[in-house]
């Protein structure tokens, strides 16, 4: 279900967060390559219960706005809590002036209106931030 390849420790690690499951998946397709591990929650516990893995360091996370279980709000709480330290793009239909100043204000680095994806857009976005973070 996960690409992981335990040999090497210098992967990069993203962890993609939807309730839904379709988007979801595609979105593993879309960053999937040889040198990434994609973790996968769908649902803001899910998400927490990756976090709390000691051994995950994890180099982006990917999240929408609004799930079942909670907002990416809920979710920026969770992962100060745990002291991870890794950009955080949004991916949601919640587009609006008040939804945006919110998703900033939590710490999203990025935000894309699911409306309106290029995945070519994210792809270069999401190695331009991974190569950024890069020691």
């Amino acid at each position: 279900d996960k690409y992981i390849n335990r040999r090497d420790k210098y992967m990069q690690r993203l962890l993609i967060v939807d309730d839904d499951i379709v988007f979801v998946n595609g979105m593993e397709m879309v960053l999937k390559n040889e040198e990434r591990i994609i973790y996968k929650a769908h649902s803001v516990k899910e998400a927490v219960a990756i976090l709390k893995e000691e051994d995950k360091k994890l180099d982006l996370i990917c999240s929408d706005y609004q799930m079942h279980d909670g907002t990416f709000i809920d979710l920026m709480e969770h992962i100060k809590k745990y002291g991870i330290k890794c950009p955080v793009i949004v991916i949601s239909g919640h587009s609006e002036e008040e939804y945006v100043e919110k998703i900033k204000k939590a710490g999203a680095v990025l935000l894309f209106d699911k409306g309106f994806l290029e995945i070519q857009k994210i792809r270069k976005s999401v190695s331009d931030i991974l190569r950024s973070v890069e020691i």
